[in-house]
C-alpha cells in the first residue's frame, strides 16, 4: 500500500512460463541462457550500462509498464543495436500490430496472444532452424503472418516455480523491504465476452485446465518458500466445483503445514454458482481470504446487456456475504464507471444498494484496453464512447498512460466527472471511517440515501474554501486535468488522510459539524454523533481509552438492528497499539486496513 515501509511485488509468472517451455527444446537449452528476470523498475540508463552484450531482450507489456518498457527497449537498442527486442503481453495490440511496430522501430518481433509455443519457435527461427512463426509479427519479413493457434493441451507446460527459475529472485529479496508474491494459474481462458476485457475474447474463449500435479507442486513451493500472498490468475475460480474444492483444501493444508501462504485472492466465477459459497467457506476457515471480492461492474440491465456481462446470482452472493460476516471477513464488489447503457442516476442506485447492505464498493474508471471489443471503432460508434489519456502516475523516468472512458451515449463527460467525485467522496470518507457513522445515522433516522448525503458533502466542500476543500477543488475538472486516477487510490489519498485524520483532525470535524448543521435536518444528537465519529478511527496510533457520553444508545442504534432508546449511555472507545514497523503513519495504516477495518477502535458500553 501507499506509504507502507514495505513494497509488495510479484514473481514474473508469465515470462517464467514462456522461458520454462522454451527450455523443453534441447537446442534452445544448449544455445540460450537467461541472464535474469527484472521485476523492479530501475534507472534505464543504469540497467543498460550493466548489460553484457545481450543477444535477446524480452518485455512483458501491460498498462502499468508499457511506456517504461518502450523507453528501456529503445535505450537497449541504441547501446546494443544487434540485440533482438521482443515484445509480448496484453498491451501489444493484436489488430493494430502493424501500426504498433511502425511506431516503435526498435522492436524486432511481437508475440501475440499465448506466448509459450510462439516464443519457442521464434528462438529456433533465430538459430536458423525451420519453425512455424504463427502468432509472431516480424519486422523484416511479415508477408506470411498468421495468428497463432490456441494451445489445446496445457499438460506439457512446465512450471517456472518447480523448475527453480524464481529461486534466485526469492533469495535476492529475502530479508529486504521487498516481498515478492506469487501468481498461480490453475486454468486458462474465459468463456465470457465482456466487452471491456481482453481475457475471454478471441483465442482465449475456451477454458483449459492445468495439470493437477503441477498445481499441487506450485502450492507446495509457495508454502516452502514462505510466499505470503498468492493471486490466482484464473478468470473464473469455482467454475470447476470438485477440482477447485480440492485446490482450496490443498491451500488450507499447505498453510497449516508451513504457515504460508498467509492470504490469497481469486477472480470468482462470473455467474456465482452455488458451489462458490462452499469453496469460499474452506478458504475462509483457513484464514486465506482477507476479503471476498466480486466483480459486479454494474447492476443496470441496459449496461449489462451492452457489455455482454452475465451478472451474479444474488441468492448465492448473499449466502457468501453471510458466511463472510460470521467469520469477520469483509466483502467488496468491483464497480466500473462509465459503462455504455449506464446513467448517472442508475450508477448512484448501484452504489446505494451495496452501501445499504454494508458491502464495500471498489469503484474504478473504465479503462479501454487495446485488445478488448470496447476498443473497436464499431463498438465505439454504437455506444458513443469517448476516451481520453489519463496519467496513472509517474516514475522518475517516464509516465504511464491509460485510456480512460469519460463519456457514453447514456452518460455525459460532466455527469461522469461529477459521479466519480461522488465515488471518491464516499470511498475516501465513508469506507475509511471519517464520516460513515454520521451518514449511517441520517440514512437510518431520516431515510437519506448515502449518495444524497455524499453528493451534498462533496459539493459543500467544493463550493467553499474550508481546510478540507482543497481535496475537492483539485478534482473540479479531473477528466480534463487528467487527474481521474488520483481519485481511486494514490499518494494523494495518503496525504489527505494524514492531514485531515491526524494533523488537522479537530479542524476537519469542526468543518464536518458545520456541514451537517447547514445542510441536514436539525438533530439533538449532533454533538454526540460527531464525538463518536471523531473517536471511531484509531487516530492516536497508540493504545488509548476515550469515554463518550450520550443521551441514548446512539452507537448501537447506528451499527445494529436496534431502536433508539432515550437512556443515558456511556461508551468507551478502545484503541490498540499500531504496528509501526508495518505502517509508518496514520494514512498508511488507513489504506492498508481498508477492507478489514482494523483502523477502527472498539466502541464498548461502559458499566
Amino acid at each position: 500500500p501507499e506509504g507502507s515501509s514495505h513494497f509488495w511485488g510479484y514473481l514474473p509468472y508469465s515470462v517464467g512460463c514462456i522461458w520454462a517451455y522454451a527450455q523443453t527444446n534441447s537446442l534452445i537449452k544448449e544455445k540460450y541462457t537467461a541472464k535474469e528476470f527484472l521485476v523492479m523498475k530501475e534507472d534505464p540508463d543504469q540497467l543498460v550500462a550493466n548489460l553484457e552484450s545481450p543477444k535477446v531482450f524480452c518485455f512483458s507489456d501491460y498498462v502499468w509498464n508499457h511506456n517504461y518498457n518502450l523507453l528501456l527497449a529503445q535505450k537497449v537498442k541504441e547501446k546494443h543495436p544487434d540485440c533482438v527486442i521482443v515484445f509480448g503481453g496484453p498491451s501489444v495490440p493484436t489488430k493494430e500490430c502493424e501500426q504498433f511496430m511502425a511506431q516503435h522501430e526498435f522492436i524486432d518481433y511481437a508475440v501475440l496472444n499465448e506466448g509459450e509455443i510462439s516464443f519457442q519457435n521464434l528462438l529456433l527461427h533465430m538459430l536458423g532452424e525451420p519453425s512455424d512463426l504463427g502468432g509472431v509479427w516480424c519486422r523484416h519479413d511479415n508477408k506470411d503472418f498468421k495468428p497463432a493457434q490456441r494451445i489445446h493441451d496445457l499438460t506439457p507446460m512446465p512450471s517456472p516455480y518447480t523448475l527453480g527459475l524464481f529461486d534466485d529472485l526469492v533469495k535476492k529479496y529475502q530479508g529486504t523491504n521487498v516481498t515478492l508474491n506469487a501468481i498461480i494459474e490453475t486454468n486458462r481462458g474465459c468463456p465470457f465476452k465482456c466487452t471491456f476485457c481482453d481475457w475471454g475474447n478471441g483465442t482465449l474463449g475456451k477454458v483449459k485446465t492445468m495439470d493437477m500435479e503441477r498445481v499441487t507442486q506450485e502450492i507446495e513451493w509457495c508454502g516452502k518458500n514462505n510466499i505470503e500472498f498468492v493471486t490466482f490468475a484464473d478468470a473464473n475460480f469455482g467454475a470447476f466445483k470438485k477440482r477447485d474444492m480440492e485446490i482450496s483444501h490443498l491451500l488450507a493444508a499447505t498453510k497449516e503445514k508451513y504457515g504460508y501462504p498467509k492470504t490469497m485472492s481469486v477472480s470468482w466465477h462470473k455467474n456465482m454458482a452455488p458451489a462458490i459459497s462452499e469453496i469460499a467457506s474452506v478458504l475462509l476457515d483457513a484464514g486465506l481470504l482477507r476479503r471476498f471480492a466480486v466483480g459486479f461492474q454494474t447492476l443496470t440491465d441496459n449496461a449489462l446487456l451492452a457489455i455482454k456481462r452475465t451478472n451474479i446470482v444474488f441468492d448465492t452472493f448473499m449466502n457468501v456475504v453471510k458466511a463472510c460476516e460470521e467469520k469477520n471477513v469483509p466483502v467488496a464488489v468491483d464497480l466500473m464507471a462509465p459503462l455504455p447503457g449506464d446513467t448517472a442516476k442508475e450508477f448512484r442506485n448501484t452504489m446505494d444498494f451495496f452501501y445499504d447492505i454494508d458491502v464495500i464498493p471498489v469503484i474504478s474508471p473504465t479503462v479501454v484496453l487495446p485488445n478488448a471489443e470496447m476498443y473497436e471503432p464499431e463498438y465505439q460508434k454504437q455506444h458513443g464512447l469517448v476516451w481520453k489519456e489519463n496519467s496513472t502516475g509517474n516514475n522518475p523516468w517516464t509516465e504511464e498512460i491509460e485510456l480512460a472512458l469519460v463519456q457514453t451515449n447514456t452518460m455525459t463527460q460532466k455527469e461522469f466527472n461529477d459521479v466519480f467525485v461522488l465515488a471518491y467522496a464516499v470511498e475516501s470518507f465513508h469506507s475509511y471511517g471519517f464520516t460513515d457513522l454520521v451518514a449511517k445515522y441520517y440514512r437510518k433516522k431520516y431515510d437519506m440515501k448515502f449518495t444524497t448525503f455524499y453528493d451534498m458533502f462533496w459539493k459543500y466542500f467544493m463550493q467553499n474554501n474550508f481546510h478540507a476543500s482543497k481535496y475537492f477543488h483539485r478534482y473540479r475538472n479531473h477528466v480534463d486535468d487528467k487527474r481521474t486516477s488520483e481519485l481511486y487510490g494514490s499518494v494523494y489519498l495518503l496525504k489527505m488522510f494524514n492531514d485531515l485524520g491526524k494533523e488537522n483532525r479537530e479542524l476537519f470535524y469542526a468543518e464536518l459539524k458545520k456541514f451537517v448543521k447547514e445542510n441536514l435536518p436539525n438533530d439533538e444528537n449532533l454533538d454526540a454523533l460527531i464525538n463518536l465519529q471523531y473517536n471511531w478511527q484509531n487516530h492516536e496510533h497508540r493504545s488509548s481509552r476515550v469515554h463518550i457520553s450520550c443521551n441514548n444508545n446512539l452507537f448501537d442504534y447506528i451499527t445494529s438492528d436496534t431502536e433508539l432508546v432515550e437512556k443515558a449511555t456511556k461508551y468507551t472507545a478502545v484503541a490498540s497499539e499500531v504496528d509501526k514497523s508495518r505502517w509508518k503513519d496514520f494514512g498508511a495504516m488507513l489504506m492498508g486496513c481498508r477492507y478489514n477495518r482494523e483502523w477502527a477502535k472498539r466502541i464498548l458500553k461502559s458499566a
